[in-house]
């Protein structure tokens, strides 16, 4: 069993710092005990610690402490990328909702980089049937309204939303339909970044973490109904 979240540290950020100066393999495998101390071991602790809490607002919820389930591999995946660099100079910590694909799923999200913390819920990008069903559902104008409101909602609470990708409405796209221009997004989240601070190096971090994604529930219970 994990210890429990106390925070995590200064020196998390200063790995992700200095890893995004020495991207490579070998400086990489040269800092493990660093990395496993101060970014990999307390990052377990957080998905324990937030996934315990997170059942309360949806009991579905997945909270899977291993790489490739809630942790991101470090290892970037770079047979079809620009970008060359052998590692992820962040942190991603994912807790999604029900069965299913992790991405194709609703759910919450958490980021580190080295001057910057990110926090958020919905969905990062449409897989083709999610995209598919998420454009049915917006053809039932009470969906579109209820969607409508919840992105209101949370600009209206200063979180930005994103996913707006298309310039043009799909091809086929009712001219009548209500709030026609939420067929513009290809994935729809939203969030708010912040600077690493002393709430980052103690548990307080939990509660913190908490009410943000509390406040961005009814984008994620939006998801939940309609897949």
């Amino acid at each position: 069993m994990a210890e429990p979240f106390q925070g995590f540290f200064p020196e998390t950020f200063q790995f992700l710092a200095d890893l995004a100066q020495n991207n490579d393999k070998a400086w990489f495998e040269a800092h493990q005990d660093a990395y496993l101390k101060y970014v990999k071991s307390p990052s377990i602790q957080f998905v324990d610690a937030v996934g315990e809490l997170l059942q309360v607002l949806d009991p579905g919820i997945q909270a899977i402490p291993k790489v490739n389930k809630s942790l991101f591999k470090i290892y970037r995946d770079t047979r079809f990328s620009a970008n060359k660099l052998p590692l992820k100079d962040h942190v991603g910590i994912l807790f999604w909702s029900g069965q299913g694909k992790r991405m194709e799923r609703p759910g919450f999200y958490f980021h580190m980089e080295k001057e910057m913390i990110y926090l958020g819920a919905g969905i990062y990008r449409f897989s083709k049937p999610v995209l598919t069903t998420y454009r049915q559902a917006l053809g039932n104008p009470a969906n579109a309204e209820a969607l409508k409101e919840v992105i209101e909602d949370v600009q209206g609470k200063a979180y930005e939303v994103g996913g707006k990708s298309l310039k043009k409405l799909p091809r086929g796209s009712d001219p009548d339909m209500q709030h026609k221009d939420l067929l513009l997004y290809t994935g729809l989240h939203a969030g708010t970044s912040f600077k690493p601070g002393p709430i980052v190096y103690s548990d307080d971090l939990l509660p913190f973490v908490f009410e943000h994604y509390k406040n961005l529930l009814p984008l994620h219970e939006w998801f939940l109904n309609i897949l």
